[in-house]
């Protein structure tokens, strides 16, 4: 490999907990030399794989295996004991090289990889544990075994047909993190400087300007995407009927992917989601009880409860989900394939109020705790590789938002009552 890997200066930690929340509803696409070590270890001797196998395939016709699931998405290797019987019989590097990395990330730029963690660990959502720093040797190795994880591609476009150099892309994804990490803002303020900047960008031309005409444009659509937001704030709106819908409808796929959240491949429950799903578009009556774990509530008390201010242990958790996404650029390379930059920036932003509903949903009347938090975060970040929330339907409710300045309304509607 001819360039290196690096971290962030944030203070980014883990250490694994051995919780197996990585072994629930994540997919692990397995390589040839992933293949060739599981069968070595013939678990097809053993009497529970003797009627379905441990692997499936990625798709019907498709050459590619994943490991297998149960129908409540859990992996066949996970143990009562919620831990992995590969690791556990074999040891830890017999594991698929996936499973062996999580939640380490790693996001290739053009001269360099950054490293840094996947946030649908609990562990690396709270920032608990060792200095990412201190898995950087770790990292490298996994690299010379599959040196396509830190190779760069071609640097995703800006906008639609708007494609430039990876030192323009790079330009700009920078100052959108400048501007979500100036800590002179709330949180929320930051990611509406952000949304302000796309929509300007998205407006002009950028493909026929220079490299120092676009850095100066930039400079001053990021001066002027905070004079729009201050505007904003001052005179703050109700996002309307549309923009309701639209994010409970994707408050809906996110819980399916909150750690409470369990379900049995049935008839039964599509049947069930299929009825939740017009609830959530109608906003009327209860939330429905995706589980049983679930809270009962009202739409109407959870769309009008306004929280009491969050715990400073609470919010810190938040800035750092998002400011850790700006600075390592994990949301815009190694999330949502095919995205231009700034619509990935877009549905980064629309977690913002989907994580407040949320907050507001599984506390109640009480204050928000660490570990309702910590879920909330883990939700999200599993959100990031979800298909819902990843494919075109998606992405056409991010535009119908954006046309309609909703998601900078949603986020300050949202925030209010919170210290964000």
């Amino acid at each position: 490999m001819g360039f290196p890997i690096m971290t962030t200066a944030r203070d980014e930690r883990w250490v694994c907990r051995g919780c197996g929340g990585c072994c629930r509803g994540n997919l692990v696409p397995l390589h040839n030399d992933d293949l060739q070590r599981l069968r070595s270890q013939h678990w097809e001797k053993h009497p529970e794989f003797a009627d379905h196998s441990f692997l499936a395939r990625q798709g019907l016709f498709s050459r590619r295996y994943r490991l297998a699931q149960h129908g409540d998405g859990t992996c066949v290797f996970l143990g009562k004991d919620h831990l992995c019987r590969i690791h556990r019989d074999f040891g830890f590097h017999e594991k698929p090289l996936v499973c062996r990395m999580y939640p380490m990330q790693i996001v290739p730029l053009e001269k360099k990889a950054i490293l840094t963690l996947r946030r649908s660990c609990p562990a690396a959502a709270a920032g608990e544990g060792k200095r990412i720093a201190e898995y950087l040797a770790e990292a490298r190795k996994y690299v010379k075994i599959r040196p396509l994880l830190a190779e760069p591609a071609s640097p995703p476009a800006i906008a639609k047909k708007q494609s430039l150099p990876w030192s323009d892309f790079i330009m700009i994804a920078e100052t959108l993190a400048d501007l979500v990490n100036d800590q002179k803002y709330p949180l929320s303020r930051r990611l509406v400087h952000g949304l302000c900047l796309c929509n300007l960008l998205e407006e002009c031309r950028l493909t026929n300007l220079d490299a120092g005409e676009l850095r100066e444009l930039v400079s001053f659509f990021a001066k002027a995407a905070k004079l729009k937001a201050e505007e904003m704030y001052l005179n703050p709106v109700d996002p309307g009927t549309v923009a309701g819908v639209l994010l409970r409808q994707a408050i809906a796929a996110y819980l399916r992917l909150h750690p409470l959240y369990g379900t049995h491949e049935s008839w039964q429950e599509r049947w069930f989601l299929y009825i939740s799903a017009f609830a959530f578009t109608s906003g009327k009556g209860s939330v429905p009880a995706l589980n049983t774990a679930f809270p009962e509530a009202k739409f109407a008390d959870v769309e009008k409860r306004i929280p009491e201010p969050l715990d400073h242990t609470v919010q810190a958790l938040f800035n750092d989900y998002f400011e850790s996404h700006l600075s390592s650029k994990q949301y815009a390379i190694v999330n949502r394939p095919g995205w231009p930059l700034l619509d990935k920036f877009r549905s980064l932003a629309l977690a913002f109020p989907v994580a407040l509903w949320m907050l507001r949903y599984f506390s109640g009347n009480a204050p928000p705790t660490k570990e309702t938090a910590i879920a909330i975060i883990t939700t999200m970040d599993r959100g990031q590789g979800y298909a819902p929330l990843t494919g075109a339907h998606h992405r056409q409710k991010i535009a119908s938002l954006k046309s309609m300045q909703a998601l900078e309304k949603l986020i300050i509607w949202y925030e209010r009552g919170s210290n964000f």
